[in-house]
């Protein structure tokens, strides 16, 4: 359902999620643009709340996420967009580079990120366009070698 450009009974929790990122989470969603909340609940797209990737995914668990280094999982992660089932993951936990779990402290950027991901498949994969690469190449070139770079990265 959508009032007011926000999406709401789109969120669900899964696992053992602080009520803290919970909330994190539900903040940031009427800061979706209006467009951008039809268009995700026009198509069915779930956000979910999870304690990690893998404990709402467990299939995922040995598997390596593309461009990530050689040895990572998902349980590395912090966000997945899952096109079959149009679900949105932010996980409030995963396993850092000596993979001890520690918190999440972009959602965010993470749901920002995977929503993106979302809105594409809803478009029909407008980012593999080349008229969106050229658009998105010539935006990036803008601000490299600039302190918004930094701030992005």
């Amino acid at each position: 359902m959508l009032t007011n450009g926000v999406l709401e009974g789109v969120l669900s929790v899964h696992g053992n999620v602080s009520r803290e990122f919970e909330r994190s989470v539900i903040r940031i969603l009427p800061n979706v643009p209006r467009g951008i909340s039809r268009l995700a609940a026009r198509s069915h797209l779930k956000i979910v709340v999870a304690s990690t990737i893998v404990d709402y995914a467990p299939e995922l668990q040995n598997r390596q996420p593309q461009g990530y280094p050689a040895g990572d999982t998902w349980a590395h992660a912090e966000g997945i967009y899952r096109s079959a089932s149009r679900v949105l993951i932010v996980a409030e936990g995963y396993l850092d580079q000596q993979n001890i779990m520690v918190q999440s402290d972009r959602p965010v950027g993470v749901l920002f990120h995977e929503l993106g991901h979302g809105v594409s498949a809803a478009l029909g994969n407008a980012d593999l366009t080349n008229e969106f690469v050229t658009a998105y190449l010539h935006d990036v070139a803008k601000f490299i070698g600039t302190p918004l770079e930094k701030k992005l990265t």
